[in-house]
């Protein structure tokens, strides 16, 4: 039973198992390999679970010199991507015995937060979210992996953004469209000149005439409906929209009904992501499926481990209703 009105002690538990409590304190610190019998740290733990007592955090922060805690940096914690990253790196963390601390952070000239959270000790280490190591990041070499990011001497986690697209721009030319354009956001990072070249390299193999403008936006909802609306206003509007983001694709969305056009008949349109986004759009969108939850998992694997070679995973295009045959030259808007 736990000790009436206190919070559970080492000593409580040495008593409970009839050890010393130096035993008890190797146990826990992960010391007692060689020094503590496999029975004896059995009946300690036991003796732990019975009371309910768990090691105080900071005290075995001292003794271990590390934390256990890693910080997930995102720019933006309103992104609805950012969710199923931070579910799945606590769902990795948690099963190597560690834990995520989530922080929104960006560039302020030379100072960068996460990095004083690392000097200080309050984290063992720091997982960029689509943000590139800033200025003294090659001074700590091991405590830093990128998500959605790539750079000589880090380890990285990215997804196969040129898969995605060659998918997507076979879809749309199965379905006849001859003028594919895009819709690329405004934000200079990595994921997102990645996304566009790849759309621009799919272009040039798959289906070098079917090119059509391009514009780019802030990931929100007005922004994206704008540059849609300039898209489907000009001489030769686009028949299909192949977005960097859901968000920007449920903008265009919006665009397509504030002109009187229709999804998919007027106008097809494919997101990247595979976000609730995708749901709350009707008809439901056709998007490229980059999971979050595996990419937070993966990126925490990969730092513990200490890989400093890129991790690619694989995306897969999801065809749904925002997506049909295009209009005959005849018939276009």
């Amino acid at each position: 039973m736990e000790p009436s009105g206190r919070r559970p002690t080492g000593a409580d538990v040495a008593r409970l198992a009839g050890v010393n409590q130096a035993s008890v304190s190797r146990v826990f610190a992960g010391k007692a390999s060689g020094r503590v019998s496999p029975e004896i740290e059995e009946r300690i733990r036991e003796a732990a679970r019975t009371l309910g007592y768990q090691p105080h955090a900071s005290g075995r922060s001292l003794r271990s010199g590390r934390t256990d805690a890693l910080g997930l940096v995102v720019t933006d914690f309103e992104n609805p991507y950012f969710g199923g990253v931070s579910r799945g790196a606590q769902r990795e963390a948690r099963a190597q015995g560690r834990s995520i601390v989530l922080m929104e952070a960006d560039f302020d000239g030379e100072t960068f937060l996460p990095y004083q959270a690392l000097d200080a000790g309050l984290v063992d280490g720091l997982l960029l979210f689509s943000i590139g190591p800033p200025p003294r990041t090659a001074a700590r070499p091991g405590q830093v992996t990128l998500i959605e990011s790539e750079q000589d001497g880090f380890g990285s986690v990215v997804f196969d953004s040129a898969l995605g697209m060659n998918q997507a721009v076979t879809h749309l030319t199965g379905l006849g469209h001859r003028r594919i354009g895009y819709l690329g956001a405004a934000i200079d990072r990595w994921t997102f000149r990645h996304r566009h070249a790849a759309w621009l390299a799919a272009m040039e193999s798959i289906a070098p005439d079917a090119a059509g403008p391009e514009a780019s936006a802030p990931l929100n909802l007005d922004a994206a409906a704008l540059a849609t609306r300039r898209l489907l206003s000009s001489g030769r509007p686009p028949t299909a929209l192949i977005c960097a983001d859901d968000v920007l694709a449920a903008g265009a969305f919006r665009a397509a009904a504030e002109l009187g056009l229709s999804i998919p008949g007027d106008l097809s349109v494919v997101g990247f992501g595979g976000t609730i986004v995708g749901d709350a759009v009707w008809p439901r969108l056709t998007g490229i499926a980059a999971s979050g939850s595996e990419l937070g998992a993966a990126a925490v694997a990969l730092h513990l481990a200490q890989q400093q070679t890129p991790t690619v995973l694989a995306v897969e295009l999801i065809p749904r209703g925002s997506t049909g045959r295009a209009l005959s030259e005849s018939g276009a808007h």
